[in-house]
């Protein structure tokens, strides 16, 4: 028996995402995201002038993450739809996810096949090319922190770089303390012994600065 029915125009190429109260989310081909109640009343739109928005939406901690052709990823207020930040705008985000912690993962529909992190408060982790190339790829995130990239024919686990893993073998302990000195003290040189390493890592109190205020904070990852 038909519930309801409601008139989403262009239409979309992704499933919408619910939240506890069965609010239904959702991104369409015109590149506009909207809310719709559980009896299926229009609660508010949201442009995102991109004209696509392909991937499914994600909704974390009251807000909703929707990803806009060649414009980012759209982070929203759930509640009313108003734009709250935009992660990496130009990238085309095809895929995203978030863990329990908050931070937001998504795949970029570009020739490296890029993969972003971003920190609950907004602050870019890192980011790296998988290789996977202009695909229509999914991406998702493992409970060990591993991050997993499958396209039509490969599925693979890339290990996600974290806050203080200073050296990037995947794991933040002794090993990470030089490297993270190094990146204080002189980034040039830094960047030239971990060619493959962000240092922006090493802002472990993610205040978006990389100064001697992440040395406590670096220093409990180690305990």
């Amino acid at each position: 028996m038909l519930d309801w029915s409601v008139d989403i125009g262009v239409g979309t190429n992704a499933p919408p995402a619910l939240d506890a109260q069965n609010n239904v989310y959702l991104g369409d081909l015109a590149g506009l995201a909207s809310k719709h109640s559980s009896a299926g009343v229009r609660l508010w739109a949201s442009n995102t002038m991109s004209g696509q928005i392909y991937a499914s939406p994600v909704l974390r901690g009251g807000r909703v993450a929707v990803g806009g052709a060649n414009t980012g990823l759209h982070v929203l207020d759930a509640a009313t739809g108003e734009p709250a930040a935009v992660f990496a705008p130009g990238t085309f985000p095809m895929s995203q996810a978030s863990d329990r912690a908050g931070n937001t993962f998504f795949y970029s529909f570009d020739p490296a096949g890029k993969v972003f992190g971003y920190g609950r408060g907004g602050r870019q982790w890192w980011t790296f090319d998988t290789g996977a190339g202009v695909t229509v790829s999914a991406v998702a995130i493992a409970a060990d922190g591993k991050v997993l990239v499958s396209n039509s024919e490969t599925l693979t686990a890339y290990v996600g770089p974290v806050p203080g893993d200073m050296n990037c073998d995947g794991a933040v302990n002794v090993s990470d303390a030089d490297p993270f000195v190094l990146a204080l003290v002189d980034p040039a040189r830094y960047a030239r012994r971990y060619p493959r390493c962000d240092r922006a890592l090493a802002d472990v109190n993610g205040d978006g600065s990389v100064n001697a205020l992440d040395v406590g904070a670096f220093l409990k990852l180690l305990r």
